[in-house]
């Protein structure tokens, strides 16, 4: 079975913690999917 894959080129418009922010909802999102999830 293939796995899927998520990846987003993400741009830095953040301060660190703002950035910080974002990946621990996406982290938190992510957490019941099937898929992995990349950020660049």
């Amino acid at each position: 079975m293939r796995k899927n894959i998520v990846a987003g080129n993400w741009k830095m418009n953040n301060d660190l913690s703002k950035t910080e922010a974002l990946l621990a909802d996406l982290a938190n999102q992510t957490k019941t999917s099937n898929a992995e999830v990349i950020v660049a």
